[in-house]
């Protein structure tokens, strides 16, 4: 915002609209650092879906295996979904209680539907009994579903139960990019998967370093360089 202003009004002198720019001496406050955003490990996203009771659990799965926004995930009918190609298509997006369009361009995507949530959501449908909704995941009364009361009736207390940090929609969606990454999948990948609007923003926001793969590369460095040094060795050392 200081460098747009600071342009507009040395263009301002240079035009003689004003007589001297007055962001020139503007001083910012120091820049406060963000605090880290959460994610989860495999081991930890397996025993909170499996601790889950349904219908929680495949809502849960369904947000860490695809990575939707809470806005994506509960505004799904059964007609986006095409089990034959395994493929979920998102267009549209239910937000403080009013259907829309998807945030972003990037966000109308089509993710696919691993073989686990393939079977996961065949069986909600089957045992569900609100069949008659569109809705992939609606009330009783067949209504979408508020994604803060997942996370305080079913959520937050089985986190509790497990001792594990208390996490959300955005936690999960965090988690999908440092697993994708994990796994070697190319940050565009990740991009069309997330619905971000450019690479950047999956590697620079979502991607973390779980401490595993970060401790097994600086080891893998140490014995890329050192390989024939004596590991025990303190003379080689001294």
């Amino acid at each position: 915002m200081k460098a747009t202003l600071g342009r507009l009004f040395s263009d301002a002198v240079a035009w003689s609209y004003v007589r001297e720019n007055p962001v020139r001496n503007v001083k910012l406050p120091h820049a406060r650092l963000a605090p880290p955003q959460p994610y989860m490990t495999p081991e930890q996203v397996r025993q909170l879906v499996f601790a889950l009771r349904k219908p929680y659990r495949t809502i849960v799965l369904t947000a860490v295996l695809t990575g939707l926004r809470p806005s994506e995930l509960f505004g799904l009918y059964w007609s986006d979904l095409d089990f034959e190609k395994q493929t979920m298509q998102i267009s549209r997006s239910y937000y403080m209680g009013e259907f829309g369009l998807p945030k972003t361009n990037n966000s109308r995507r089509t993710p696919l539907i691993p073989a686990v949530l393939g079977v996961a959501l065949k069986t909600h449908r089957e045992h569900s009994r609100r069949k008659t909704s569109e809705l992939v995941f609606s009330t009783r009364g067949g209504k979408p579903i508020d994604p803060s009361r997942v996370l305080r009736k079913a959520v937050y207390p089985v986190l509790a139960k497990l001792e594990m940090p208390r996490v959300g929609w955005r936690a999960f969606r965090h988690t999908v990019a440092t697993l994708l990454q994990q796994l070697g999948v190319s940050a565009k990948v990740a991009q069309d998967q997330l619905g971000h609007s450019n690479p950047t923003t999956t590697l620079a926001l979502y991607t973390h370093a779980l401490p595993e793969a970060q401790k097994a590369a600086v080891s893998q460095l140490a014995e890329q360089l050192f390989s024939d040094v004596p590991k025990l060795s303190l003379n080689a050392w001294g």
